[in-house]
């Protein structure tokens, strides 16, 4: 069920969908393409009213997890699918088909069946296919959550640059973070069918809004007020300098690092490591504050490695990383 939605997408600007399963994201998705009726409210594309519109006469393009490629088809095939059903004359469907594989990376494979691709060519020609028609809006649902991780990595920057290439308007659904961030120009963070939080991704990692969104980009770094005076709130992480009058405090990981990596004017708090895990660039550190309250940062490998788990540490907090969450 949706609640309250209200979403804008200008032309041109790739609007991720990011949450958990079952949060509404890809109702929503359905609903502008057409699939399902909202009970209430309206879609409009350019101003005009579209909510009962049927789905093909929208002309939206769709791409989803399971490629959908028609297996009897050539590859060209299935990219001039779209075309010849919107009667585009014949010879102009060879050199568009031509055009969009070549924008894929896969100039000469027009010929080649389905069954010989690769899951990330499978997902290239269904993409083409999507772009066939030039549609107003793109909208791409979980589109790569079949693909191994290394693969995923590669497609979801090709995505972007395909699709800004072109110029085009897109939705793309996931509950990947790093697919969204990666991806869309704006993220919109549903939680049980409504937008928490709208935001570019830097914007959306650097200051979320609630303690939903701050849990669901995975920062760790939460601690109730229990008493709030004079713009000091007292936290199981000790008396933190806030606006307002939040419910919880975020200390954001990317402000806290070893007292020898200080910048002026922080907060210091002893603190004792528990677990250090090496993740390529930086260790991830789990420490545990002398109030007892755990709290996780990450440390530049670049800078050495850190002191071993059980090592007493200072710890310096910019005051820009405490963070007041509704």
């Amino acid at each position: 069920m949706l609640c309250d939605i209200s979403l804008e997408i200008p032309a041109g600007e790739i609007v991720g969908l990011l949450g958990p399963s079952g949060c509404g994201k890809t109702t929503l998705l359905r609903i502008i393409a057409g699939l399902e009726t909202p009970d209430e409210g309206e879609v409009n594309l350019n101003s005009q009213r579209i909510t009962d519109q049927p789905v093909h006469e929208r002309g939206f393009g769709l791409m989803f997890q399971d490629h959908a490629l028609f297996p009897h088809l050539s590859v060209a095939d299935n990219v001039a699918f779209g075309l010849k059903m919107r009667g585009v004359a014949a010879q102009a469907i060879t050199p568009r088909v031509e055009e969009l594989l070549e924008l894929v990376e896969l100039s000469g494979a027009g010929k080649r069946s389905p069954a010989t691709l690769s899951g990330g060519e499978k997902q290239r020609v269904a993409l083409a296919r999507s772009l066939a028609p030039n549609p107003p809006l793109l909208m791409l649902d979980e589109p790569l959550g079949s693909l191994d991780r290394v693969l995923r990595e590669r497609l979801m920057v090709d995505l972007r640059r395909i699709i800004k290439q072109v110029g085009l308007t897109a939705i793309y659904v996931t509950h990947d973070r790093q697919e969204a961030f990666v991806t869309a120009d704006r993220i919109a963070v549903m939680n049980a069918g409504r937008i928490e939080q709208i935001a570019a991704p830097q914007d959306l990692y650097r200051r979320p809004a609630t303690q939903f969104v701050a849990q669901f980009i995975g920062l760790q770094n939460l601690y109730p007020v229990l008493s709030h005076h004079d713009g000091v709130a007292e936290t199981s992480a000790g008396s933190l300098p806030v606006a307002g009058s939040p419910k919880t405090i975020l200390i954001h990981p990317g402000g806290v690092r070893l007292f020898d990596f200080a910048k002026d004017g922080g907060l210091t708090r002893r603190a004792t490591l528990s677990t250090v895990r090496f993740g390529g660039e930086t260790y991830t550190i789990e420490a545990k504050l002398e109030s007892g309250a755990p709290i996780v940062f990450d440390h530049p490998a670049f800078n050495g490695a850190p002191p071993e788990p059980g090592a007493i540490v200072q710890l310096e907090i910019d005051r820009g990383a405490v963070i007041g969450l509704d």
